[in-house]
């Protein structure tokens, strides 16, 4: 990863001592307010997990916020991410005694909600781009017809939800593929209203479902606010839409396949956008620099930590011949 990001600095040329220099200089309070603002970000992606348990299931928030920063901190930084992430968070609840289709639900249900948030921020951040002049003339249909697409397939989508048809020609096609030939369609309708009854009732009821998706919004929006407060700590202030528009663009850079966390690409693409909106260059590496060290290693850091931490406890007191319980009775 670090050959990543360096590559992507060294396109800078000359600016990279002067960007390193502005990072020095950060102020370390708005570093901390950023750093706040991300562990925010991570606080709504619990509670998306959470509120998709299940009703009468809520897991405790510390699972939760555990699930969370296993899944899509330390998720970013693993190639393939998050898939890699969630994969180990998955794992993890097994160990901890969740039942398959509830943990499988959950963990589903976030990253599709999750992926929503995402696409509806990046729709809104396109149509308010276009609407202040922000896009080239000559590229503004094309934005505003993708945005729109993107805007309206999300609203089909779940409306395609509400009803169990979609889930039974899944079932369908899961069951051809895995079986081959024909499936008796009374077989197909049955297995398909299961999944579409136990998926509804991970969802839980209208206003859980809103909550939910409020939740997965805001966690993008609070990792974009972090994004805002690291560059104001270097100096850098600019507009929301412009801000938006950029860590959008960054997002769908970090999502290149095999690049964890999209490393190099992003600290390549975010401030040659930025500078194109007026911002000096130097602040923009700087800026997106601190983001990324909050919003990408310190997340993986963590993640990493909460993952190997008490299996490495058990197996130093199992070393010394205690158990856990054992430990905690004597301390």
């Amino acid at each position: 990863m670090a050959l990543c990001v360096a590559a992507g600095l060294a396109s800078f040329g000359g600016q990279l001592p002067r960007a390193l220099e502005a990072l020095s200089e950060a102020d370390p309070a708005l570093l901390a307010l950023a750093a706040g603002a991300e562990l925010l970000s991570y606080i709504f992606i619990a509670a998306t997990f959470g509120r998709l348990t299940g009703p009468g299931k809520r897991e405790s928030g510390w699972l939760a916020a555990r699930t969370a920063i296993v899944a899509y901190g330390l998720g970013n930084i693993l190639p393939g991410s998050p898939a890699p992430g969630i994969t180990l968070a998955t794992m993890d609840l097994r160990r901890r005694g969740m039942a398959t289709r509830h943990r499988n639900l959950a963990m589903a249900w976030t990253a599709w909600f999750l992926v929503c948030g995402f696409l509806g921020i990046a729709g809104a951040a396109a149509v308010l781009a276009a609407a202040r002049g922000r896009i080239p003339e000559e590229h503004e249909a094309i934005v505003l017809g993708v945005a729109s697409f993107v805007l309206a397939m999300l609203v089909v989508t779940a409306l395609l939800a509400a009803h169990p048809r979609p889930l039974e020609w899944a079932a369908k096609f899961a069951g051809r593929s895995r079986w081959g030939g024909a499936i008796a369609d009374d077989d197909v309708r049955m297995t398909g209203q299961h999944w579409h009854s136990d998926a509804m009732q991970a969802l839980g009821g209208f206003w859980n479902r809103q909550a939910v998706a409020a939740s997965a919004a805001a966690s993008w929006l609070a990792d974009a606010v972090c994004l805002a407060i690291a560059l104001r700590a270097v100096g850098v202030t600019i507009d929301f839409d412009i801000l938006l528009l950029g860590y959008v663009a960054a997002i769908l850079v970090s999502a290149i396949p095999f690049l964890p966390g999209g490393a190099g690409a992003v600290e390549a693409a975010l401030p040659a956008i930025l500078k194109h909106y007026g911002v000096p260059l130097d602040a923009a590496i700087a800026g997106t620099l601190a983001w990324r060290a909050l919003a990408l290693l310190l997340p993986a850091a963590t993640g990493a930590v909460v993952l190997v931490a008490p299996r490495s406890m058990r197996w130093c007191l199992a070393r010394a011949g205690r158990s856990p319980a054992n430990a905690l009775a004597t301390d």
